[in-house]
């Protein structure tokens, strides 16, 4: 096991337990009546290749390694009401872009793969916190998302060798998270997913597997910190 794994291990071994030491005591950002705007911002530049394997294409067979670049911006903002004390449930929305460069060795048919893409979403969430100290609380959320995508792929830079798709993507999970308020109406979150599903529907016109759902149980992967304001 890793130590990235065993941190956060530790990490949500020390949630749970900080649940059960929270007070329940609800402070005044938290009452009911109260709204919750969240602002995130996520950026994601990475560079992978993949070494010692071929796969069996369609038409060839494609050797490694293979080299990807990937580079994606989003903006997630969140509207959220107090509906009781410490109970909280919204609505959510992203936009973003993101660019892709997948590089094959000489011996492939195709040189190299370029890909934009542009995704929406609106979603709904519900939250529950836990006040620790009047800076600090926990809280745990359950969210579901509908992902509306546009992806044009071009191979060999040639417009006769281009896709594009349209994906929808179904997302429902669970997450942890840690707030701390900077000031009374200001606060900064750190929000953990722990498990989600989600259910791939694709609009396509090259090659691509039309249906795809997948279950991901990874603690702290794709971690999001934002800012939120009460008032």
């Amino acid at each position: 096991m890793g130590t990235n794994q065993l941190i956060m291990k530790k990490v949500l071994f020390l949630f749970i337990i900080s649940l059960f030491t929270c007070q329940t005591l609800s402070f005044a950002q938290f009452d009911k009546g109260k709204f919750l705007v969240i602002g995130s911002l996520d950026f994601t530049n990475e560079t992978l290749r993949y070494d010692n394997n071929q796969i069996a294409a369609s038409s060839s067979t494609i050797i490694y390694p293979i080299f990807v670049r990937e580079t994606s911006f989003e903006l997630n903002p969140t509207l959220g009401y107090f509906v009781s004390d410490l109970w909280a449930i919204g609505l959510s929305g992203g936009i973003g872009f993101g660019n892709g460069l997948i590089k094959y060795p000489p011996s492939s048919i195709v040189d190299e793969s370029v890909g934009k893409t542009n995704t929406a979403s609106l979603g709904v969430f519900m939250r529950k916190y836990w006040v620790w100290t009047d800076k600090f609380s926990l809280f745990a959320e359950l969210s579901a998302k509908h992902n509306w995508g546009s992806t044009r792929q071009k191979m060999n830079n040639s417009s006769s060798q281009e896709a594009n798709i349209l994906p929808h993507t179904y997302t429902a999970q669970t997450s942890l998270g840690l707030n701390y308020q900077i000031i009374p109406k200001l606060g900064v979150e750190l929000n953990i997913p722990i498990l989600s599903y989600s259910s791939v529907l694709n609009g396509y016109n090259y090659g691509m597997d039309p249906k795809s759902k997948s279950w991901n149980f990874a603690f702290a992967d794709n971690i999001r910190l934002g800012f939120n304001l009460l008032f």
